[in-house]
């Protein structure tokens, strides 16, 4: 690889880590006035089987976030499905890869941080649903709750 490929390489993922950085400090602005923002953002909506795509760090604590308001994920997709499986031993039974998406949801939650038109063009190849940004939801959620 060389020097240029190397610094878009890091460019790209130092980008990543900061939407990750900012997911975090808006979602803890919300876990500090103890607001559940799934519960908030979905409060006047009919959804009740949520997808979820991408089992990162963001992934694994926006599981916990659905459970804590009253949801189960329908489905888990991450292209790591196989790997977490056999490395983290989590009990999550519904991890599948991403080609594996055909459970029709009402949302699906994107948590990476990567090419979002890419991932959403691959999911409605697969399914018709509402795909939503998780850094898009805490937002609203804080636009809505008057704290931005």
């Amino acid at each position: 690889m060389g020097k240029k490929e190397r610094k878009v390489m890091l460019n790209e993922r130092e980008e990543e880590l900061k939407k990750i950085i900012r997911c975090f400090d808006c979602w803890m602005s919300l876990k500090e006035e103890h607001i559940n923002f799934v519960s908030f953002f979905f409060e006047n909506s009919s959804a009740m089987k949520i997808g979820v795509y991408g089992y990162g760090k963001l992934g694994r604590h926006l599981i916990k976030e659905i459970r804590e308001a009253g949801y189960s994920p329908a489905w888990i997709a991450d292209r790591r499905a196989g790997e977490i499986q056999r490395d983290f031993k989590r009990n999550e039974p519904n991890i599948i890869s991403p080609e594996e998406i055909k459970d029709v949801c009402d949302y699906v939650i994107v948590t990476t941080a990567g090419d979002m038109e890419s991932i959403e063009r691959d999911i409605s190849e697969r399914i018709n649903t509402r795909v939503v940004r998780l850094d898009d939801m805490l937002i609203a959620v804080l636009k809505r709750k008057e704290m931005l």
